[in-house]
């Protein structure tokens, strides 16, 4: 499987009393402003930026569809190259304190790890939201799959930078039994959002997220069977599940949040689980949502 990674881990120090412990969940309104600030020579105006085609802000955010249609009809539109793991703060969190996030970088994203850690910097330090939680960066480090830590720079992380490949997280794992749905998990189907866990549904869209990653940031089309897959998928099913709806921070951030033991995942559905866990799944994965870890 032809797909880079890098993780990083940012410690940070609280500069104001969070507002509440779902403060993070606000990053999705900054960071996409904050990375565009960071690259831009524009001012913004990417419609008539004449250096577009070598810009990072659209080579990022863009999503732009896939030229072969073949390929467009097996992936659609493309997610976006990055993934926020955001922990909840403790309830009783003060000025001073600090907390940890990770962010995951996949394939072509890599290129502008530079960027992706100033946009970080100025998204605690120059916050755009009123309710948005203002904070220093004080250490940044590169994980690697093993999970040991690598202290990189803030001018330059490249310079150290751990990048590691998909065949490094997929080696060791084994499929599991124990599913931790850890931040609300938005599930499309038939044009609504899932109120239940189906677990076919569920791999299902795991494939699709994977592989679709795998084709626009690695270069690489999967040899992927789907309707193999699709078959092998309605032989799952749950047990002992305590899967519910939540809403978070009034609202905000919604979906399915618990745990439920796997039962009948077939071999084929190991590598897309061990990288699922890093690229999350459904509605704002991009930003924390829809993580999900096994036990």
């Amino acid at each position: 499987m032809d797909l880079n990674l890098t993780r990083l881990r940012f410690t940070v120090r609280q500069e104001v009393d969070p507002p509440g412990p779902y403060a993070l969940f606000s990053v999705r309104n900054e960071f996409a402003t904050h990375y565009q600030r960071t690259v831009c020579v524009a001012d913004g105006l990417c419609h008539s930026c004449l250096d577009r085609e070598n810009c990072p802000y659209p080579a990022n955010f863009a999503q732009d569809l896939a030229v072969d249609p073949y390929a467009l009809k097996r992936h659609q539109k493309p997610s976006l190259p990055f993934v926020f793991d955001l922990p909840l703060l403790p309830p009783a969190a003060k000025k001073g304190e600090t907390f940890e996030i990770f962010l995951n970088l996949f394939g072509t994203a890599i290129n502008h790890v530079s960027h992706y850690v100033e946009a970080v910097r100025r998204m605690f330090s120059e916050p755009v939201s009123r309710d948005a939680l203002r904070g220093t960066i004080v250490g940044v480090e590169s994980i690697d799959w093993r999970g040991n830590a690598q202290p990189l720079s803030l001018d330059d992380p490249a310079s150290a930078m751990v990048i590691f490949a998909a065949e490094d997280v997929t080696f060791s794992f084994a499929l599991p039994d124990r599913l931790i749905l850890q931040t609300p998990l938005q599930l499309i189907r038939d044009g609504k959002v899932s109120r239940t866990l189906d677990p076919a549904h569920f791999l299902m869209s795991i494939v699709r997220r994977v592989s679709s990653m795998v084709y626009y940031y690695g270069g690489y089309e999967m040899e992927v069977d789907y309707p193999l897959l699709a078959q092998a998928s309605s032989e799952a099913g749950m047990a002992d599940a305590a899967i519910g709806w939540e809403e978070w921070g009034g609202g905000k951030c919604a979906g399915l949040v618990g745990e439920a033991t796997l039962t009948g995942v077939a071999e084929d559905f190991r590598p897309f689980l061990a990288l699922g866990g890093l690229m999350h799944l459904g509605k704002g994965a991009a930003y924390g949502m829809g993580r999900f870890d096994f036990a």
